[in-house]
């Protein structure tokens, strides 16, 4: 499948029946790397652009991403997924973040941050990002996203832009 079963000595360890051997010698092996924070979607979506980077990305061994594009991109990245699982798209396996921020609270039209993670939870994201919330609703995220058994990650900036400022926060303090 895709896991290593074993490794050692090609005197001790047996390939599995079937199996393609690849001779190795003068070389090196590693797992396939994780990139942990991409937006590979912006603007426009999938574009010719983020296949070029898929392929690129695939080419220097990333064989895993997690999308951190999300922000009301969700559903979209969900069905990318599952075109790259079906082996319609090349590229790196996506885990698609949802985003738990106040503005994704509006964009989805949920009451609150609960109700959005049950929202991005119900269009199977594999874990939810945290952006621009201040203590309490960073926690009640984290609260929801683990009673629906999703990861939570955070999501720092240098904040110097409007659009990245809360006028209910400290300056500086993003979440």
């Amino acid at each position: 499948g895709n896991r290593i079963a074993e490794f050692g000595d090609p005197r001790s360890v047996r390939a599995l029946t079937g199996a393609r051997v690849i001779d190795g010698r003068g070389g090196f092996l590693i797992p396939g790397l994780v990139d942990t924070h991409v937006h590979a979607v912006w603007g426009a979506g999938a574009t010719p652009d983020t296949l070029a980077l898929f392929r690129w990305l695939l080419a220097t061994g990333v064989t895993s991403i997690r999308e951190a594009s999300g922000s009301g991109r969700e559903a979209e990245l969900v069905e990318l997924r599952g075109r790259i699982e079906r082996g319609e798209t090349v590229a790196p396996r996506v885990y698609v973040s949802g985003t738990a921020s106040v503005k994704n609270v509006q964009r989805y039209g949920a009451s609150d941050l609960r109700d959005l993670v049950r929202r991005l939870a119900a269009l199977h994201v594999d874990g939810i990002k945290v952006l621009h919330l201040t203590r309490d609703e960073t926690l009640a995220a984290i609260d929801e996203a683990h009673r629906v058994q999703l990861p939570v990650y955070g999501h720092t900036h240098v904040v110097g832009g409007a659009e990245m400022q809360r006028p209910d926060l400290p300056f500086g303090f993003t979440g």
